[in-house]
């Protein structure tokens, strides 16, 4: 292990998200893994994922089991991405690894797993109808644009050890299907328009897109920023 990888033990405490007490009693333990009492990025990440099962219930025993079985290395992202015959919903594979689905959900949109590029689909699946009943594309591709860039920057905040990537913004996805549902029934029922309900409705995406984004990054800078 080069020493490059090493951090000091407050760091790792600050990443974890509990105190440096703690982290050396479950290194004592044998809960982390943690060689010669060098602390490393690794193991920090490992010790957010220990203290988000115990929030959860988990004793500390079925914990030491599962770093034990290698549940907490690379099983638990190999039990999430589907394979033939063997598939999890969101719920299952949190209760499996004691994660809230919605940090789950980032970790996979992180990844660029199916589950997050059926999502992402999803998203621009809804904008192009706005698009097939008159909207310009280019501002349609805005829209969607913004949308990825938002969960892209809320996956790396939670990768970087951000705690709060669940944080609402005013562009999440139900308030999109609302806003698109909307338009298209008044671009349906009345078409003659102008400048027509469709392209007000794509122009109302881009807005909701860059407020949503201001509103994460806001979020982020304080966070990982410490406030300053």
């Amino acid at each position: 292990m080069a020493a490059d990888d090493t951090i000091s033990l407050s760091e790792a405490a600050r990443r974890a998200g509990v105190p440096g007490t703690t982290l050396k009693r479950w290194a004592s333990q044998k809960i982390l893994d943690v060689e010669r009492g060098r602390w490393t990025p690794a193991a920090a990440s490992q010790a957010r994922v220990i203290a988000r099962m115990r929030d959860r219930g988990y004793s500390l025993a079925e914990i030491r089991s599962a770093v034990g079985d290698g549940r907490l290395a690379f099983g638990s992202v190999e039990e999430l991405i589907p394979i033939p015959n063997r598939s999890h919903s969101r719920a299952e594979a949190a209760k499996r690894i004691g994660l809230e689905e919605d940090l789950i959900e980032r970790i996979m949109a992180l990844l660029g797993t199916p589950m997050a590029l059926a999502d992402r689909i999803s998203d621009a699946v809804f904008v192009a109808t706005l698009w097939v009943v008159g909207a310009p594309a280019s501002v349609c591709v805005g829209a969607v644009a913004l949308c990825w860039l938002q969960e892209y920057a809320r996956a790396r905040a939670g990768g970087a050890g951000m705690t709060e990537v669940g944080v609402l913004t005013l562009n999440e996805r139900p308030t999109r299907v609302v806003v698109v549902v909307m338009f298209l029934l008044a671009s349906v029922a009345r078409p003659d328009d102008d400048p027509g309900w469709a392209t007000l409705g794509a122009w109302a995406l881009v807005g909701l897109g860059v407020i949503g984004l201001v509103q994460l990054l806001v979020v982020i800078r304080r966070t990982l920023g410490g406030g300053g």
